[in-house]
């Protein structure tokens, strides 16, 4: 506009111009000298292309400065510099665009900025979100881990609240067996056939992070060859990952878990976290029971004390009083045991007390109770009996024991029996009972039952 503007301003003088000399040239009559009209034309149309082209010229380096900084900074916005201005002191147009674009810069740095600043918030915010689920999830499996005394009861919780709360599609639990491998104990989102499948130590994804107690994860399971399916009983994929459990440097298990989305690296510090911390409570949780057997446990015997007994009688009374049915209770004694720990002496007389313990122990019901009443004597309890067949289990007793060899001696047991309600309706006199019968035995001969 600025060129067109000096062009039409420069013809305007040069018409001006001409206009003065054809009125200077006009002779006395007024006629105007043909020669002479040319000549002033000529010369007008000379000086207006004259001014024209250096108007062109000069205008032109004027505003090459000036678009060549605008279109540099408009390249530059273009590549996302968005921190830069197209300063200009014109008052022309361009003065007006660059000015207009350093004010468009400004406005999107300041949106930069803020968008910046938001996506910090919100990266915080999910961080502290997740921080938050995390520590959830600890506390509602440490509330699970005190709760479960049981340790297979306690396994099973644990997938069942992990798998939900991270947003998982399957999940196991293997545990090592006494040959390093690794059993599948619990699991969820799994078929029910799962459970007991093993994995050798050579297996290239759960024996391999055992081995080396660092995690493997794979993104996508359809393009990775070690990926079993759990021995093709679950044919999905999606991102998977093998977490060892690892208690004191020592690897007892893995998490093998499986999503739709992938791990990123705070899954995988939660999984690592919750695997550990699982070894430890099943570590915690086998000592207990182990101190909890020991303690309802005759050492020496390995059947229950008189402590686990006391409890059984009293549970197994209150539950025939309910139902109406016998309680048959025998009371037992190794003949002439006295002998055996004079002859022998107490460590191959205790072992001969451990091979009879264990031959009454696998010769009755897994409901029945077989208890170290004191020193070599035994009480057995048997729930849902009657008189006539609690007779027939003490002589097959009788008998298994008389078979028994051990550190060369063959061990005889009198047996004496009492039956609930009709010898007695409470502890102290059941017991009492079958002691009594147990005595009669002794004196007709040993090696015999007697009821009382």
């Amino acid at each position: 506009m600025a060129i067109v503007a000096a062009i039409v301003a420069a013809a305007s003088s040069a018409v001006v111009g001409m206009i003065v000399v054809v009125l200077v040239l006009r002779d006395a009559s007024g006629a105007v000298r043909r020669d002479m009209l040319l000549v002033a034309l000529a010369g007008g149309a000379g000086t207006v292309a004259a001014v024209a082209i250096a108007t062109v010229v000069i205008v032109n380096r004027l505003l090459a400065s000036a678009l060549k900084n605008l279109t540099d900074s408009l390249r530059l916005a273009e590549n996302g510099q968005w921190l830069i201005t197209a300063r200009s002191d014109r008052t022309d147009e361009i003065g007006d665009l660059s000015r207009a674009f350093d004010r468009l810069c400004k406005a999107v740095t300041d949106l930069s900025v803020d968008v910046i600043d938001k996506g910090r918030e919100l990266e915080w915010t999910q961080r502290e979100l997740k921080l938050a689920d995390a520590l959830k999830l600890l506390f509602e499996l440490t509330q699970t881990l005190s709760a479960e005394a049981d340790g297979q009861a306690l396994l099973a919780a644990i997938p069942v609240k992990v798998a939900p709360a991270m947003g998982l599609d399957a999940m196991a639990i293997l545990l090592t067996d006494e040959d390093a491998n690794l059993v599948v104990r619990a699991a969820a989102g799994l078929p029910d056939d799962v459970l007991g499948v093993s994995f050798g130590r050579d297996d290239e994804l759960s024996g391999v992070a055992a081995a080396t107690g660092a995690p493997i994860v794979i993104a996508d399971t359809a393009r990775d060859r070690r990926y079993s399916h759990f021995r093709g009983r679950h044919p999905q994929d999606g991102a998977f990952a093998c977490v060892p459990m690892v208690l004191h440097g020592r690897v007892t298990g893995v998490f093998n878990v499986l999503r739709r989305e992938p791990f990123a690296e705070a899954d995988l510090g939660l999984l690592t976290s919750l695997a550990s911390y699982t070894a430890l409570a099943l570590a915690h949780g086998n000592a207990t029971q182990k101190l909890r057997a020991a303690a309802r446990t005759d050492e020496l015997t390995g059947v229950a004390n008189r402590r686990l007994l006391g409890e059984r009688v009293a549970a197994e009374l209150a539950r025939m009083r309910r139902t109406g049915k016998p309680l048959a209770v025998l009371m037992l004694d190794l003949d002439h045991f006295k002998r055996v720990n004079d002859e022998l002496g107490h460590k191959r007389g205790d072992r001969v007390l451990h091979a009879v313990a264990q031959a009454l122990l696998h010769n009755v019901r897994r409901i029945d109770t077989v208890a170290r009443y004191g020193g070599e004597e035994f009480v057995i309890l048997l729930p849902d009996t009657t008189r006539e067949h609690a007779l027939v289990v003490a002589d097959k007793l009788r008998a298994t024991a008389a078979e028994l060899v051990h550190e060369g001696l063959t061990v005889t047991i009198s047996i004496g029996l009492a039956v609930f309600p009709d010898d007695g309706t409470g502890e102290e006199g059941l017991l009492e009972a079958a002691d009594r019968a147990l005595l009669t035995a002794k004196r007709e001969g040993r090696n015999r039952v007697v009821a009382a």
